[in-house]
């Protein structure tokens, strides 16, 4: 969802390397056990994060400086990619690490997410490349679904994850 603003090759693949670096950074400090990490409060970030993406993608804004994933991009997916990282450090730490070799075991975690990534992205620019010679409308239909549905699922996670978090401060 971050690539959706993105116009072209370079601007995305800055968008992507920020995500990556923020991700990784976190990944291997609350796996290192360098940072802790609060599972519940976690998952409601990330859940907030897709959220206020979807909005800042809805918003319909006549110049293009009042949106900030457009004028910064590369913070802003960075700083998701911070909070993701803890997300994705919960799950290594479900799926349990070798502690006898916890760099490799990182580092295949964090190539394992890069290549599930770059296919995700791969398909998505594909189908958004077969909807423009389509049309460029069924690009406009495309985007509008994509950010409809995000915002949709984001919004019963941010409720799903507010509520478990709820219960167990309270």
């Amino acid at each position: 969802a971050l690539l959706l603003p993105g116009r072209g090759f370079w601007p995305i693949a800055k968008i992507i390397t920020a995500f990556t670096l923020g991700h990784s950074v976190t990944l291997a400090l609350v796996s290192l056990e360098v940072m802790p990490n609060w599972p519940s409060f976690v998952e409601l970030l990330i859940a907030a994060t897709i959220l206020m993406l979807a909005l800042e993608l809805s918003r319909a804004s006549p110049d293009e400086r009042q949106r900030y994933l457009r004028t910064h991009p590369w913070p802003v997916a960075s700083v998701f990619g911070l909070i993701h990282g803890l997300g994705f450090a919960n799950v290594l730490k479900d799926i349990g690490m070798p502690a006898d070799d916890l760099m490799a075991a990182l580092l295949s975690f964090n190539i394992g997410i890069e290549i599930g990534q770059l296919m995700f992205v791969s398909a998505v620019a594909i189908l958004l490349l077969a909807a423009h010679q389509w049309s460029a409308r069924g690009v406009r239909v495309i985007r509008a679904l994509a950010v409809s549905v995000m915002g949709g699922v984001s919004v019963f996670w941010c409720l799903d994850r507010g509520l478990e978090l709820a219960a167990h401060v309270l």
